[in-house]
């Protein structure tokens, strides 16, 4: 391998060296978050220390002692789960999180030393079957239906033998997603294992970490690079795609750390330096980001990665001249280069063209990528913009959406500012407290905030003429407020943090007293609710420890917007104008999340970087819905801008109920938010042996009630399949558990 001349060893090590001057993030919370690590030359159970310290758990080593070697890791801004596989890869242990304990211990396959795995290696060919049964497989995938596991051998065995075939691997990716969600789960973390047991060379593991990679499956990617870094001669190659998968998936601090530990020897030195500068200005050091990207434009002028990495920095700038040379620089280069092809189509979007021919083609070679999921949902950032140099949490966007409402930490007020970030912040308060969850009247006469337990109001124009108007009872909290549509009453959530409940509270601003809230607002469990113009509540649903997002309609119709999850799942959800979308803030991963409102499992996505949306607790659609008002980090009101494909379907769940009494299933309601002829929904229940039972198909120009047949006690999932023509739509997956009969 050749050192980097000078020019690129400044464009890559001064990028690379740049977590000495970005800053270290707090460590996260207990049980989510992210944590960082710097284990160089550190004895594997101090470095085990050091993570459960982070994430706020307790060790328990069961049936083993932890070796003594030392690791050489540094890890910034990621998950747990991922330390923790780089940590224990190759050491024959195993881990599992059971609340605040982390138990580590001997793994069930753990391969012997110099021989093949526990069981044996399986029989390889056209004709292979899955490995023999073994403890650890049996744990993993002992539940699953024989002939699924079998499916997905065969399509990744394919992709093994035929690594130059996009086609296989495709196949594996298509396969995942149409698989009930706890069965891809169990699967893809046996896949690593699979792969290893054909050919456990680094050469192998590396070509399984990109193809891996190239799926949008981090787990997997993680585990077989780290096999592969373990070769002085591909670690370097290992870590670029490591990073290049994390840039993908919107986590440049991870994708930093892998930069910096491959350090100034590279195999791929254009690769590794498109990616450092990308990495380094998501992180928020975008002089020496655009510097580095310059230097590296120079010294690799032809590169297709270069130019594209410089022409989506240029972009983010608004120097779409510049920009627009650089991509199309690069697709001369290569027509297929995926980051040139986001890039052009975003380019497109800010300048008010449709692009959607260009989203088509980029989500097409890159289909299983978290870009592609943000695409195909409508969500891609096409523009940032910082609306004030300080401030704090956004709470609210006016009616017009054209100014935002957000706090000013610095002088504990609350002031407004233009949204396109042209405009002077006026200051609407002088109450010199924490001032959340603030937000204007539909007219903007008045405002309302909750200050500790307190709700407090006062006229918009009338600053410090404000009151206190209603407090929390007890040890409760008071949480987000909401004005009805005619701007007759308040509603602020109450909340109960040990008894997990909530509802909401009403103040009559004409008759300057708190009533009881109008019927069905007043149903227990509702929470952060957010009254919307045609007078139907977007609120939480809070019911026996698990939450839910749903709509309500003032005759009671409840429509499921996102599936019931734990508590603190969901919180401020927030709908764009087609109604289409949900963004709300996870406030047990402190993370910043959007997914369609057709209350189905496993499409969530994290709207933008880790780093931006950590703390964005009051992020809001502006009324148009093609932008995001977030504040970054918690305390930079910006603008996102939006952009991407638009579904042909929008199925919605109007009715699913959690939870059945005895044998009998609840009754399911589907409608289509565009009544099309040509569309049909197929429905089934997905037993555990696999079985399809009580299949049916309903056309969608009208509502499609289905009643699953009588059930077991316990959950079950329901597969729905949108059937336009002969096309059939990715299967959404949908969970209701019968409960037991007394």
């Amino acid at each position: 391998m050749r050192r980097v001349s000078s020019v690129g060893w400044w464009c890559l090590w001064g990028v690379l060296m740049a977590g000495l001057v970005v800053g270290q993030p707090a460590a996260a919370p207990a049980g989510g978050g992210k944590i960082s690590l710097q284990a160089q030359g550190m004895p594997l159970p101090e470095a085990l220390a050091k993570v459960v310290e982070q994430a706020g758990l307790k060790l328990a080593v069961v049936g083993t002692t932890l070796p003594t070697d030392k690791v050489d890791l540094v890890l910034r801004e990621v998950t747990v789960t991922f330390a923790l596989d780089q940590l224990l890869a190759g050491r024959g242990l195993e881990y599992q999180v059971f609340g605040p304990m982390l138990s580590i211990r001997p793994a069930a396959n753990q391969p012997r030393p110099g021989g093949p795995p526990v069981g044996g290696i399986p029989t390889v060919g056209p004709t292979a079957l899955p490995p023999a049964p073994t403890p650890a497989m049996n744990a993993a995938l002992g539940a699953l239906p024989k002939p699924v596991v079998d499916d997905m051998f065969a399509l990744l065995r394919a992709a093994f033998d035929q690594p130059s075939d996009r086609k296989a691997a495709a196949a594996v990716g298509w396969r995942l997603r149409d698989l009930r969600p706890d069965w891809r789960e169990a699967l893809v973390r046996a896949m690593p294992g699979w792969w290893s047991s054909w050919d456990n060379s680094p050469a192998a593991a590396l070509r399984g970490a990109r193809l891996f990679a190239w799926l949008g499956e981090s787990r997997p990617a993680s585990t077989l690079a780290g096999e592969a870094s373990r070769s002085a001669e591909l670690r370097t190659q290992a870590l670029v795609t490591l990073a290049e998968l994390a840039v993908v998936s919107g986590d440049p601090g991870d994708a930093y750390s892998r930069l910096r530990q491959a350090g100034p020897e590279v195999d791929d030195q254009p690769k590794a330096a498109a990616l450092a500068a990308v990495a380094r200005y998501q992180l928020g050091d975008t002089g020496l980001a655009m510097t580095d990207a310059t230097l590296a434009v120079t010294r690799w002028p032809n590169e297709a990665c270069v130019l594209a990495a410089y022409g989506e920095l240029l972009r983010q700038e608004g120097n779409a001249g510049g920009a627009s040379v650089a991509l199309q620089a690069a697709l001369t280069r290569d027509a297929q280069d995926s980051d040139a092809l986001y890039g052009t189509a975003a380019l497109a979007a800010a300048d008010g063209g449709d692009p959607s021919s260009i989203w088509e083609s980029f989500v097409a070679d890159e289909p299983f990528s978290l870009r592609s999921a943000r695409v195909r949902l409508g969500v891609t950032t096409t523009a940032r913009r910082q609306l004030w140099d300080r401030g704090g949490q956004i709470w609210d966007v006016s009616p017009a959406g054209d100014r935002v409402l957000y706090a000013d930490n610095f002088h504990n007020q609350l002031q407004a500012t233009d949204i396109l970030g042209h405009g002077l912040a006026t200051q609407l308060t002088d109450q010199e407290t924490t001032k959340t969850w603030a937000t204007w009247s539909p007219d903007e006469g008045h405002l309302a905030w909750v200050v500790g337990n307190a709700l407090w109001l006062q006229k918009t124009n009338s600053s410090g003429a404000h009151k206190q108007i209603m407090t929390a009872e007890g040890d409760k909290t008071l949480r987000r407020t909401t004005w009805t549509p005619d701007g007759r009453l308040l509603l602020v959530t109450e909340q109960d943090l040990r008894a997990r409940a909530s509802r909401l509270r009403a103040y009559d601003l004409d008759a300057g007293a708190e009533v009881a809230p109008p019927a069905p607002f007043g149903q227990p469990g509702l929470g952060d609710a957010e009254c919307l113009p045609d007078g139907t509540l977007l609120a939480t649903l809070l019911s026996e420890e698990r939450q839910a997002v749903v709509l309500l309609t003032p005759d009671g119709t409840l429509q499921l917007l996102r599936p019931w999850a734990p508590a603190r799942t969901y919180a401020a959800p927030s709908l764009d104008a087609t109604r289409r979308r949900v963004l709300y803030y996870d406030e047990s991963s402190d993370t910043l999340m959007v997914a369609p409102t057709d209350g189905s499992y496993g499409t969530a996505l994290p709207l933008t970087t880790a780093s931006t949306g950590r703390g964005a607790r009051g992020a809001l659609f502006t009324p148009e819905g093609r932008s995001v008002a977030l504040s970054a980090g918690g305390n930079t009101p910006t603008r996102l801008d939006l952009d991407g494909l638009t579904a042909p379907v929008t199925l919605r769940c109007v009715q699913l109920t959690n939870k059945a009494a005895g044998p009998e299933p609840p009754r399911l309601r589907f409608t289509c938010a565009e009544p099309r002829q040509d569309v049909t929904l197929a429905l089934a229940v997905v037993d555990d042996d696999g079985r399809e039972v009580g299949a049916a198909k309903l056309p969608l120009p009208s509502p499609a009630e289905y009643r699953p047949e009588v059930s077991t006690p316990g959950p079950h999932w329901v597969k729905a399949t949108v059937l336009r023509g002969d096309i059939a739509e990715t299967p959404r997956w949908y969970t209701y558990t019968v409960a037991p009969t007394n």
